[in-house]
């Protein structure tokens, strides 16, 4: 079962993604997680990089999943409805 991207809790996520970006901007480390690490963290990962060094959504998920390692769990970003999200919609 794929979870629907629209019953995220975007307010937290969004806050996640400013609090993210904020921080990069300061030239500090920022980790994101989440129960697995493959949608929900790659999801706000992708979000921030988008808007922390602008780029398009594609390539941010390809960022994502060239750098996660298989070994940690398998592959990031496997949610296609989270991908579709960032390739069509990018940062709010």
């Amino acid at each position: 079962d794929t979870p629907d991207a629209t019953k995220l809790p975007w307010r937290d996520i969004l806050k996640a993604v400013d609090r993210a970006s904020l921080e990069i901007s300061r030239r500090r480390r920022v980790m994101a997680m989440c129960a697995q690490g493959r949608n929900r963290s790659g999801l706000v990962v992708g979000l921030t990089l988008m808007r922390a060094y602008g780029g398009s959504g594609k390539d941010a998920v390809e960022i994502i999943r060239t750098n996660r390692s298989p070994r940690h769990g398998g592959a990031a970003l496997a949610n296609p409805a989270f991908v579709k999200l960032l390739v069509e919609r990018g940062p709010r």
